[in-house]
């Protein structure tokens, strides 16, 4: 199992940066799930506020709002990694043990 955790900024950067780095992180996991392993990403952040964020006129303007979108719905099928928006970092503590605990619980039954 496999969680990769991202805040609110860290995604943006992650991909309005060129995003070679988060694709290569997303390839790593492909890598694992294909060996039989569990692999998401928890975004500490909802996709609404981000978006807001990039169109709001003190954004970042350097990334398109339809950049984050189009990576969001592409990459989980490109990779099979699914990207969980969790809305704050206490709610993707939570999802992230409940991610664990169900792979534990699937690994045992």
């Amino acid at each position: 199992m496999y969680i990769e955790r991202k805040s609110h900024a860290d995604f943006i950067g992650s991909v309005g940066g060129g995003h070679a780095n988060l694709e290569a992180e997303f390839e790593r996991m492909r890598i694992l799930i294909s060996a039989g392993a569990y692999c998401c990403m928890i975004v500490e952040s909802s996709l609404d506020r981000i978006v807001e964020e990039l169109e709001s006129p003190i954004g970042m303007r350097s990334l398109a709002p339809s950049s984050v979108m189009g990576l969001v719905a592409s990459w989980p099928m490109r990779f099979g990694v699914p990207i969980l928006f969790a809305g704050n970092r206490r709610l993707a503590e939570s999802l992230a043990f409940r991610v664990m605990e169900k792979c534990v619980e699937r690994a045992v039954n």
